[in-house]
């Protein structure tokens, strides 16, 4: 269900740092060189992207697709730095009411790139089956003894939450939290799910999976940002045909929770 829980073959080992700045390492190649530039890198939280990628794969012969689940922040931050070919994001800008767009403006100011639906999706509050702490809303966060699982300050459902508590008139201050932070919306379920805590924001495909009860608290927007220079690269190419395919929008409508309508839709272009 998520790629934490994977292990994904290396292709290099770190050997040690190497000129260039405090980020630059040395590494010891497992796989040949000309290999690596056959693959393509796509960085988000969305579940979702593990089965486009897959799906990606197999149309391509030989050549890599991977998916590495990281938040909407972290996302934008690697395809700013050139370390990713694709970022996926679920963020919303209040000022515009819209989601992605504004932030990728802001974020990559002067980049041309390309931003496609992924799908919509449900968020909101995942809490055990049945939902004996009677979990109902937003506000029920604040009682004693109610404990939820964290996500990274950039994260899009960190964010929703702060959101929603600050619409609320309660202080994230005011909010038992578990001092592990949840690296993607599974990881939220299965704490829930152990019983380590009593909520947590995450999809709803999320909370399906492991049989937990899910309180929806809005819709969002998830994108794929891609650089303009890659337009006409053909693992990309290849990508967007897979994501505007009706047989991935049959298996992401079977997860539950998601909204098929613009996937593959060209959302907008920013330079």
């Amino acid at each position: 269900h998520s790629s934490s829980t994977a292990v994904v073959a290396a292709d290099g080992i770190v050997a040690g740092r190497a000129r260039g700045g405090p980020d630059t390492v040395k590494v010891g190649l497992l796989r040949p060189r000309d290999d690596l530039g056959d693959t393509l890198l796509c960085v988000g939280c969305a579940p979702a992207l593990g089965v486009l990628t897959s799906r990606a794969a197999a149309r391509m012969h030989g050549q890599r697709v991977l998916w590495l689940e990281r938040s909407s922040s972290v996302a934008l931050g690697m395809l700013q730095k050139g370390q990713t070919h694709v970022a996926g994001a679920h963020l919303f800008d209040e000022d515009t009411g819209d989601f992605n767009v504004p932030h990728v403006r802001r974020l990559l100011p002067g980049r041309a790139t390309m931003i496609f639906n992924l799908a919509r999706w449900e968020a909101g509050l995942v809490v055990a089956a049945g939902n004996p702490r009677r979990i109902r809303r937003i506000e029920d966060l604040a009682r004693p003894g109610v404990t939820i699982v964290d996500r990274e300050p950039g994260a899009g459902s960190a964010k929703l939450l702060l959101r929603l508590l600050g619409k609320a008139g309660i202080p994230l201050a005011s909010i038992a939290r578990l001092g592990s932070v949840a690296a993607g919306h599974f990881d939220v379920a299965r704490a829930i799910a152990m019983g380590v805590a009593d909520a947590g924001v995450a999809i709803r495909g999320a909370a399906l999976a492991y049989g937990l009860t899910f309180i929806p608290l809005a819709e969002e927007r998830f994108d794929l940002v891609i650089g303009q220079e890659l337009a006409d690269d053909h693992r990309v190419v290849r990508l967007l045909d897979c994501l505007a395919s009706r047989p991935f929008r049959r298996e992401l409508e079977c997860l539950g929770g998601y909204t098929t309508r613009e996937s593959g839709s060209l959302i907008a272009k920013t330079a």
